[in-house]
């Protein structure tokens, strides 16, 4: 009777398992469907415990057929922990993107995105967030109370001012802002003890001696291309 039990409480788990994988499944064909795109979703999945937790929708290469449009549906698979949706032409995503709250990674890199929504912070366990070659004017609403960001590339935009409370992401090592509009930084940033600072390409060319030492530490080329003289917004 025991075994039994056991092999039915098995059984009932495998079914369990089996059905979140399928029902995953299912959600991502629909993606892919609303996008016309005939890639093989299970080249494109990690399946752990019966749940989807790793999903790559990037465009295998540069002439292939891209997504443009990310439907709400994405919101559903919450147990996703890495997502690319690398080199597509998607210009707006939806405010259920930030209900994977267990995502570790997000890679939304040569796009055409202009604006994040609302609610970023509820990536609360987000440690990478690449946001590279995109058309973004500034940082997402909300960064600054991120509990988890370690990478955060943002290089290839038209940002022209950091949050002036960017110094709260205490977690934060690396920060990639190469090619953007910027023409101050904040003296937050100071409090950041980064392992990668790269800001060339921008419109900075000089820096307040307070500050010198500090930025050089983290950049020593970060003069290279720059335009104007470098401003503190909060000072």
């Amino acid at each position: 009777m025991k075994g039994t039990t056991l092999l039915t409480a098995i059984v009932l788990v495998v079914s369990t398992l089996a059905g979140s994988t399928i029902r995953d499944i299912e959600t991502i064909e629909s993606i892919l469907e609303v996008n016309r795109l005939n890639w093989d979703v299970y080249e494109r999945v990690t399946v752990q415990n019966g749940r989807v937790i790793s999903l790559n929708l990037s465009s295998p290469s540069r002439y292939a057929k891209k997504m443009v449009f990310l439907p709400r549906d994405i919101g559903k698979l919450s147990h996703l922990r890495f997502l690319s949706l690398n080199n597509n032409d998607l210009v707006s995503l939806p405010k259920e993107l930030f209900n994977l709250r267990e995502l570790r990674t997000l890679e939304i890199s040569n796009n055409n995105i202009l604006a994040l929504p609302r609610g970023i912070e509820r990536l609360r366990h987000l440690q990478t967030l690449n946001l590279s070659n995109n058309g973004i004017h500034e940082v997402p609403t909300g960064l600054s109370k991120s509990k988890s960001l370690v990478r955060l590339r943002l290089n290839g935009n038209a940002i022209g001012n950091l949050p002036i409370d960017i110094g709260d992401v205490v977690t934060l090592k690396e920060i990639d802002l190469t090619g953007n509009q910027l023409s101050e930084l904040p003296s937050s940033i100071t409090r950041l003890s980064l392992k990668r600072f790269d800001i060339v390409d921008n419109a900075l060319c000089g820096i307040k001696p307070r500050m010198d030492a500090w930025v050089k530490t983290h950049n020593d080329n970060y003069l290279r291309k720059q335009y104007c003289v470098i401003h503190y917004n909060d000072e």
